[in-house]
């Protein structure tokens, strides 16, 4: 699949903007991250409540293994950290990190 994992890579360096990502104590690396700040509906008995959540899309073959408590620093100073273990989207070509904002500038 070299052939769509290319595309894949064209498509986030096409709308993924450049970021710096820190894995644990290692010296933090510049990678190209697409964005996403979706809406999420969770349910509690009949009631609904709609969150927000945060989440940066990264190719798989860019951060070999990211993990809960890495750290990802936009071009405007914004930190996040990453809140929980990172999974592969469906066509397992992306690692998909759900976020949380730790610093605003």
């Amino acid at each position: 699949m070299p052939l769509f994992t290319d595309s894949v890579n064209s498509l986030h360096n096409l709308f993924g903007d450049d970021v710096s990502y820190r894995q644990g104590e290692l010296a933090a690396v510049t990678v190209k991250a697409v964005y996403r700040n979706p809406t999420e509906e969770q349910f509690v008995g009949a009631s609904g409540v709609i969150t927000e959540v945060t989440m940066f899309e990264v190719a798989l073959d860019v951060i070999a293994k990211p993990a809960k408590g890495d750290q990802i620093t936009t071009a405007d100073g914004s930190v996040y950290e990453v809140q929980t273990d990172p999974t592969l989207d469906d066509a397992r070509t992306t690692w998909l990190l759900d976020v949380k904002r730790t610093y605003r500038p």
